[in-house]
């Protein structure tokens, strides 16, 4: 008699396109450590506001979304983007949060671009054309010209970080 076949459940692709974005950061040489040392909770009820992608601590969570469908290259992004966070120290108070924060998603923004690794979702597009290479300076410039909102509030909403 043959064996039964198990049948397979419903398929979840916004499941299977996060893991394997996870599978591919795991595997990157740059990406692979950081990630390994970064918790990520994607279930109901996290801190990843409904609209958002995902929401990185000081502690080192990363809170995704539990059910946006994305494109593998697309979550590759978003989770790259709060590794950086982590790497690069960004999770730090500033007297103008708003403007650390446009400074550090911007240059991260330029950071992955040149990496050439995964890519943003539509809603956390952004130009890399600014007047300044770093972060600190980025942040000296909005602090003093302010932040065309054009420029950055859809990523401010779509990707965030505690601190």
């Amino acid at each position: 008699m043959p064996a039964k076949r198990k049948r397979a459940g419903p398929s979840d692709p916004a499941a299977e396109n996060f893991m394997s974005a996870c599978a591919t950061l795991r595997a990157h040489p740059l990406f692979g450590p950081l990630f390994a040392h970064a918790q990520v909770i994607r279930e109901e009820r996290n801190l990843c506001p409904p609209a958002g992608w995902a929401v990185v601590t000081t502690n080192g969570y990363l809170h995704v979304h539990p059910k946006r469908r994305g494109e593998p290259a697309e979550w590759v992004y978003v989770l790259a983007h709060c590794l950086l966070h982590l790497g690069f120290g960004h999770l730090r108070e500033r007297p103008q949060a708003r403007e650390w924060n446009a400074a550090c998603d911007c240059f991260l923004a330029r950071f992955l671009g040149d990496l050439k690794l995964g890519r943003p979702p539509e809603d956390m597009r952004i130009s890399t054309d600014f007047p300044a290479r770093t972060e600190e300076r980025l942040y000296e410039f909005f602090c003093a010209h302010g932040i065309r909102s054009e420029e950055h509030t859809s990523e401010l909403q779509s990707l965030a970080y505690l601190v």
